[in-house]
C-alpha cells in the first residue's frame, strides 16, 4: 500500500470528490469547469469568506508517492508567489485521501480557447499584450529561480 494513502484505507476505498462536498468545511464544490491528464479542477464558494475558488484534485487514479509529493510541492510553490500574473493559493487539503488546492478563481477563458474562437491566429493588438503579460510573470518566476514546467495555450488565462 502507497504510504500517502490514510491508514486503514486501500486504493479501493480512496473516493473521489463530487460537486456539492465541501472541503476542509470551508470550500463547496459547485461545479467542474476543467479536465486534465492529473486531476480536476472545480469552481467553488468559500463558505466563511463568500468569495468564489477554483479547487484542483488530484485524480483518483494518480494517487502515487511521487505524483501526490509533486502536486504538495506545486502548492508549496504557489504559496510563496505574489504576482499579478500568478494565481493566488488559498489553501491546500485532501478529502477523502485525495489531494487538493484552493486557488484563486479567474474569470475569463483560456489563450487556448480564445485562439479557437479567432481561427487559431489572433490579430497584433489583441496579442502583443497577452504575450507582455506573459513574459512579465515568466521573468517574475523566473526571478523566483522557477521554472514553469507546463506552459501551454491552456494554462494561460486571458481575463475579461
Amino acid at each position: 500500500m502507497p504510504e500517502s494513502i490514510p491508514e486503514g484505507r486501500t486504493m479501493s476505498t480512496v473516493n473521489d470528490v463530487s460537486i456539492g462536498e465541501v472541503l476542509d468545511g470551508t470550500w463547496r464544490l459547485e461545479a467542474m469547469v476543467g479536465q486534465g491528464g492529473m486531476g480536476r479542477v472545480f469552481r467553488a464558494t468559500d463558505l466563511k469568506l463568500g468569495r468564489q475558488a477554483a479547487i484542483k484534485v488530484l485524480s483518483t487514479g494518480h494517487l502515487d508517492d511521487d505524483t501526490m509529493k509533486r502536486f504538495e510541492r506545486e502548492a508549496q510553490v504557489m504559496a510563496k508567489l505574489r504576482h499579478r500574473g500568478v494565481v493566488t493559493l488559498y489553501s491546500q487539503g485532501r478529502a477523502h485521501g485525495v489531494p487538493w488546492i484552493a486557488m484563486q478563481f479567474l474569470e475569463g477563458r483560456s489563450l487556448w480557447k480564445v485562439l479557437g474562437e479567432q481561427g487559431d491566429r489572433l490579430p497584433p493588438e489583441v496579442l502583443l499584450p497577452i504575450a507582455r503579460q506573459l513574459l512579465v510573470t515568466l521573468a517574475y518566476i523566473h526571478g523566483q529561480k522557477l521554472l514553469h514546467r507546463d506552459l501551454k495555450p491552456s494554462n494561460i488565462h486571458v481575463g475579461p
